[in-house]
């Protein structure tokens, strides 16, 4: 079932809008960079771009050097609030698994990292899978093959197949845009280098990043939780085009979703504890702002006298919506098969 319903997608023109998208998307992601361990670039008071013209190996031991001095100045430091202590513990944690105390090159693993989760491609991504995703219940219904898919003997391998193909669109979308972006590095940077030193060489907000994970972790960790922030939208939508009439509402629904959150933000009457998981959650500033907040330390909440992470409590929400999603679906699948 599930490939009788990907042929479908292939062969619908709605497709052919989301090729140009991804299209454009790798090309444009193509040519944005980061700046480098081994790059300093500043802009003067009349706003011209300054670059530093020296080596640079001298430039990436300069930058290094650095980031060790602040780690080690803010080891020493004897703080009271929570998300300080836990800054102080982790940059102590940092420099005593250092494994090798000079400089490296991790070009590649920088601008990899940061074109993995950059808000551009999050936006270029969510495109195509409203695209997509809005149509894969709709089209049945506009066309009336939604009744006989109902009254067939395999109704829900049917149901079930656009469901999983909801969690499998925007599954293929990011694995298709990390694959061609990681060979794009490799020609650009060479072969990915150093991906066992610790995360904050390629990390500029190194100070928040919760305890001493490897290059390589912590962009896998960054890429997991971007699969389910997808899946989660993704399935929201489907659920969306399951229980609407025509795709530009499905669309307009799931973008309501997305914005959601943050409005709710607005609403300074919430209790506070809610506004501060929002200012987290919601997608709008996750997307945009992932590499300060995935991996980072923002300290605990207090939910009925246990205390969690926050930024771990707010990637739960999204797995909870996932489920939540999943659940709402088969819910109205059997509603539309009694009915």
């Amino acid at each position: 079932m599930i490939v009788w319903e990907i042929k479908k997608i292939v062969k619908s023109k709605i497709t052919l809008i989301a090729i140009a998208v991804f299209i454009l998307l790798t090309s444009t992601m193509a040519i944005i960079k980061p700046t480098l361990e081994d790059e300093i670039k500043y802009t003067n008071e009349q706003h011209e771009t300054i670059v530093d013209k020296r080596s640079p190996i001298v430039i990436g031991k300069e930058n290094f050097n650095k980031k060790i001095e602040a780690l080690l100045e803010i080891s020493k430091h004897n703080e009271k609030n929570s998300i300080e202590k836990n800054m102080v513990k982790d940059s102590k944690t940092k420099i005593e698994n250092i494994k090798n105390n000079e400089y490296k090159e991790v070009n590649f693993w920088k601008v990899f990292s940061y074109r993995s989760t950059h808000p551009v491609a999050s936006f270029f991504i969510l495109v195509m899978i409203m695209l997509i995703v809005s149509n894969i219940y709709i089209n049945e219904k506009i066309s009336s093959v939604d009744n006989l898919i109902l009254s067939s003997k395999n109704k829900f391998k049917c149901l079930y197949s656009k469901m999983f193909l909801a969690i499998l669109i925007p599954v293929i979308f990011y694995s298709a845009y990390l694959g061609l972006e990681f060979l794009i590095g490799i020609i650009q940077y060479g072969t990915p280098i150093n991906g066992n030193l610790q995360a904050f060489r390629i990390v500029d907000n190194f100070i928040l990043l919760k305890g001493a994970p490897t290059i390589l972790n912590y962009v896998l960790l960054k890429i997991s939780v971007m699969y389910l922030v997808l899946i989660s939208i993704s399935l929201v939508i489907f659920l969306f085009s399951s229980t609407l009439n025509n795709s530009l509402t499905v669309i307009s629904s799931g973008a309501i979703f997305i914005v959601l959150g943050k409005v709710c933000m607005l609403l300074k009457s919430l209790p506070s504890k809610l506004l501060i998981v929002l200012d987290k959650i919601n997608y709008i500033d996750m997307l945009s702002y992932f590499d300060i907040n995935i991996g980072m330390n923002w300290g605990n909440i207090s939910i009925m006298g246990n205390n969690f992470d926050l930024i771990n409590f707010s990637i739960g929400i999204v797995g909870l919506i996932i489920l939540l999603s999943i659940l709402i679906i088969i819910i109205n699948f059997k509603k539309f098969i009694t009915n």
